[in-house]
């Protein structure tokens, strides 16, 4: 009886926070029904983590956690032993509340539901990247303004009871608890560059508590010259790579949607899918070995070891499996293989491919999609670094740090931050290769044609109306210093991000550029000056930072300065004739008309100037 007992249990990692680990929490595991299959008082430890053993695990069940008065919990369905961590938050609170008060709903409807009324994309996962910590903050759920709001509105319990009645009467008005101040504008690879200076300085020993390749084989052992600070340093950083990659891997997944259609994606999608597969396994390892962290750590020099539980031996057992499969050991240089360009002509990396097919899906190249290239390689980077962590990890099992050739593989491979100079390993020179094909954030306010790759300004430097306006014909633009062009002054020029010095200035268009702005509008019904403003705004399934993706404005209304009487009108300037034709542009209708014929129309109209620029390929790859 007792073997059979102990043939059906299962391990179940929980772990629990709010805006930090919830600690000697009380857990209740129970099934559809409500019965009790576990239930263990003050069960977490200062991790919020606790793997529980049930007997006889039913596939769907309930997470309850009691703690500081506060009652969380997570739903499951169909849980897979396999990367089966479960998530109390919140988030996941407010997901159960729901279906206690909707019973009707499936989990995943109710997830939907409070997914929307928080502002968050339709595959947010509400797992790891719900977590917050000292190096990561999930740009779509702050779990630190939640708790302050919760406190200034009765309580945390009272106050998530009326965000889930407001759920439910008003669905489609969001409520967003955001990030505010240092670190909150996106997560980016920062952590993964963090993590991989780690790996640099533990290249040769973890005793002193560096970084990784200590996480395994020190678990529950006393580690000469660690600190409590150390052990605290190592958990934050596995635990927050975990949440950036959680995060940014949903937003992938939906960043991937919008290019579907590009002329690239088919090659694009035959790497990812198996880019995609490896990431996966690999995200496994590093999830055990985060765990085997949380729950089993090193213990601070001066204490005695801990006797790793039948969890900690049976999960140190199970890394030490994967990091000896060649599938993982070798995950690192396959990452490289699939990001990195070969150099032979069409055969292109996944940096560069989706920077290419992000291009070609839309009109428009905007500040989000730049973001979304960004987040696509601050993804990649992390993974990479998980894999690298593997790679250290089996190295310092196997005692390479202790002789002479295994010494040169970490070095070779992870480099030593700590030498004079510092020397670059594999892990150092990869991430700069591949940092070269990634192009800089669009900035803000501009806007890239990707039909003519010409760069153009949606609001106006220096000034707080959209654009700059002249009244009639009568009184031409003398835009820069007239026909002359003089540069944009240093403070309302765009700063010098981009690859090579940034010398192309503003300017005003000539009518084959404006004309080119409004292809593909033909055949809608609104007005080109419509069209323009909605290609080039903000998105569905954009970041959350999408105020910044400023579009043409909708010029049908005042412009402090600028008469708006009739249609609206813009001035373009003829480079081949140079100083002797303007033209007027109707973005009423797309016409175009010569100084000659338009001075009765337009003079008592409202125009303006668009400036433009010709350095789009600094801002993403087109070929």
């Amino acid at each position: 009886m007792g073997a059979r007992a102990q043939s059906t249990r299962r391990w179940v990692p929980i772990h629990v926070f709010t805006n930090t680990p919830v600690a000697d929490a009380d857990i209740v595991v129970s099934d559809p029904d409500g019965r009790v299959v576990f239930e263990k008082d003050h069960a977490t430890n200062n991790r919020g983590f606790y793997p529980a053993e049930i007997v006889h695990r039913p596939k769907s069940f309930r997470v309850t956690v009691l703690a500081n008065g506060m009652k969380l919990s997570s739903d499951v369905n169909d849980y897979r032993e396999v990367g089966g961590e479960v998530y109390v938050n919140p988030v996941t609170t407010m997901v159960s509340r729901l279906l206690d008060r909707r019973p009707e709903l499936s989990l995943a409807e109710a997830r939907a539901i409070i997914r929307s009324f928080l502002g968050m994309p339709a595959n947010t996962s509400l797992g790891a990247a719900m977590r917050q910590g000292p190096y990561y903050v999930s740009p779509l759920f702050s779990e630190s303004d939640f708790i302050k709001q919760a406190k200034a509105h009765g309580g945390f319990d009272s106050f998530l009871e009326s965000q889930v009645t407001q759920a439910i009467a008003h669905p489609n008005e969001a409520h967003l608890f955001r990030p505010t101040g240092p670190g909150s504008a996106g997560i980016g690879s920062s952590i993964a560059v963090a993590v991989a200076e780690e790996l640099g300085k533990s290249a040769l020993s973890w005793a002193v508590g560096e970084g990784m390749g200590w996480a395994a084989e020190a678990a529950g052992l006393s580690s000469p010259g660690a600190t409590k600070e150390d052990i605290e340093h190592l958990q934050n950083q596995l635990d927050d790579l975990q949440s950036s990659v959680d995060d940014l891997s949903n937003q992938l997944t939906q960043s991937t949607k919008a290019i579907e259609q590009a002329i690239n994606y088919s090659q694009y999608n035959t790497l990812s899918i198996s880019a995609l597969k490896l990431a996966a396994q690999v995200n496994v390892v590093n999830q055990n070995v985060t765990d085997l962290s949380d729950g089993c750590p090193t213990v601070p020099d001066g204490e005695p070891p801990v006797p790793l539980s039948t969890y900690c031996q049976g999960l140190l057992g199970t890394i030490t499996s994967q990091l000896n499969e060649s599938e993982i050991d070798g995950s690192f240089e396959e990452f490289a293989s699939f990001l990195e360009d070969t150099g032979a002509v069409g055969n292109k990396g996944l940096l560069h491919l989706f920077s290419l097919c992000m291009g070609q899906s839309s009109h428009f190249f905007r500040y989000s999609d730049s973001v979304k290239i960004q987040d696509m390689w601050g993804y990649w980077d992390a993974v990479e670094v998980q894999a690298a962590i593997a790679k250290a990890e089996r190295l310092h099992l196997q005692h390479a740090q202790d002789d002479p050739g295994g010494q040169k593989v970490l070095l070779r491979f992870l480099g030593n931050v700590n030498a004079t100079p510092p020397t670059n390993g594999e892990l150092q020179n990869t991430h700069n290769a591949e940092a070269a094909l990634v192009w800089p954030i669009l900035p803000e306010g501009t806007v890239v044609n990707t039909d003519d790759q010409a760069l153009w300004l949606t609001v106006y430097p220096g000034s707080n109306n959209p654009q700059y306006c002249r009244d009639s014909l009568t009184n031409p633009p003398n835009l820069l210093g007239g026909i002359d062009f003089k540069p944009i002054p240093p403070d309302i020029r765009l700063q010098p991000t981009v690859k090579s010095s940034f010398t192309s200035l503003f300017r005003s268009p000539s009518r084959n550029q404006l004309t080119s702005l409004i292809n593909g509008w033909k055949g809608h019904s609104i007005a080109p000056g419509k069209w323009i403003a909605d290609q080039s705004g903000p998105k569905a399934g954009d970041p959350p930072n999408t105020d910044k993706s400023i579009g043409f404005p909708v010029i049908y209304t005042t412009i402090t300065g600028c008469t708006t009487s009739g249609p609206p009108w813009v001035w373009t300037y003829d480079s081949i004739v140079r100083g002797q034709n303007y033209y007027v542009f109707n973005l009423s209708d797309g016409t175009s008309s010569d100084e000659n014929s338009s001075v009765g129309i337009v003079s008592v109209n409202g125009n303006w100037v668009y400036l433009v620029s010709d350095v789009a390929y600094e801002f993403y790859w087109f070929d």
